[in-house]
C-alpha cells in the first residue's frame, strides 16, 4: 500500500511544481513581450525566452524520466497556470 501513497504524493508534487513553473513561465512571457513592445534591445528578450523554454523543457524532461503519471500531472499544472494567466490578462483588458 505504501507505493500508492508515494505515487499520489509524487503526482501532487509534480502538479504543484507544474503550476508554479507555469506561472513563472507566463510571467516571464509577459515581461518578454513588454520588453519587445518598449523597443529594448534584443538581448534581454532573447535571454528570457531561452531561460523560459529551457526551464520548462528541463522540468518536463525530468518528469518524463519519472513516469507517465508524473508527466501528465506536471502538464496539467502548466495548463492550469495557462488558464490563470489568460484569466488575469482578460480581466486586465
Amino acid at each position: 500500500m505504501m507505493p500508492f501513497i508515494s505515487t499520489g504524493i509524487s503526482i501532487a508534487a509534480f502538479a504543484g511544481a507544474g503550476l508554479l513553473l507555469g506561472l513563472a513561465y507566463f510571467a516571464t512571457l509577459w515581461r518578454t513581450v513588454a520588453l519587445l513592445v518598449d523597443g529594448s534591445s534584443w538581448l534581454a528578450p532573447a535571454a528570457l525566452t531561452l531561460g523560459r523554454m529551457g526551464g520548462l523543457a528541463l522540468f518536463l524532461g525530468i518528469s518524463v524520466r519519472l513516469g507517465a503519471l508524473d508527466l501528465i500531472a506536471a502538464f496539467i499544472g502548466v495548463v492550469v497556470a495557462r488558464l490563470v494567466a489568460l484569466h488575469v490578462v482578460r480581466r486586465a483588458a
